[in-house]
């Protein structure tokens, strides 16, 4: 055991040097490559449902994004086979993991699930992306994917849950607040209800909606089709 030990303590202090020598506003990115060093030594495993991806599409997809080249695929759209040429501009990592990109036939940004995407090819044509586009601007008007005209939402959560939820990443437009009651209210500007409902459907009835009122009948709607399914 004591060369687990003695690696368990290097690795402490290279993540700990990592942390002392990183810029505050990459600490998003490096909280990630510290969890796949963690994972690489054997420290950590992965525990969550998620759809699989092809390893050469992503690779693919990679060199298309870092050479500003186009890139055409097959998709199945309503059951049938559609040639997609697409000016790659990102991937969304979600519940699944989705391409975002202009599409030129459209004349207008489309996102596509990377695991439907078949025979994926990089087009010798390159482009040239919209220099306004942010990927974190774009995600920040939907929760997940789903892009929707943003609305202002306040949740309240119970001091049961308070510990998990000061520690849960809902959105990046989030802010939070702790109640004189203990509760935690949670508020955030998004689109996306469908996707938004899925995620109060795991807090159960720890969560409350506080605002708006037209979302509230959304989620109440939204519970009734669940049921409706039993």
């Amino acid at each position: 055991m004591p060369n687990d030990e003695n690696r368990q303590k290097q690795l402490d202090e290279l993540i700990a040097k990592i942390k002392a020598l990183t810029p505050q506003k990459n600490a998003r990115a490096l909280e990630t490559d510290i969890e796949a060093i963690l994972e690489s030594e054997g420290f950590a495993v992965r525990q969550y449902s998620r759809v699989k991806t092809d390893t050469k599409t992503m690779e693919l997809l990679r060199n298309a994004l870092l050479s500003f080249k186009k890139i055409q695929f097959s998709y199945d759209i309503d059951g049938t086979a559609k040639a997609i040429t697409l000016a790659p501009y990102g991937i969304i990592i979600a519940d699944k993991y989705y391409l975002v990109g202009y599409n030129n036939y459209v004349a207008d940004l489309r996102l596509y699930k990377i695991d439907k995407i078949k025979d994926l090819t990089v087009l010798d044509e390159y482009f040239d992306k919209d220099e306004n586009f942010s990927l974190n601007e774009y995600c920040k008007n939907s929760f997940g994917v789903y892009q929707e005209k943003p609305i202002d939402i306040t949740l309240e959560f119970d001091k049961s849950v308070a510990e998990d939820v000061l520690n849960y990443h809902f959105h990046p437009t989030q802010k939070m607040k702790e109640l004189e009651n203990g509760n935690i209210q949670v508020n955030f500007s998004s689109g996306g209800t469908y996707a938004i409902c899925q995620e109060l459907f795991k807090w159960g009835t720890s969560v409350k909606i506080k605002k708006p009122s037209s979302f509230k009948k959304y989620y109440a709607d939204y519970l009734k089709q669940v049921l409706d399914n039993l």
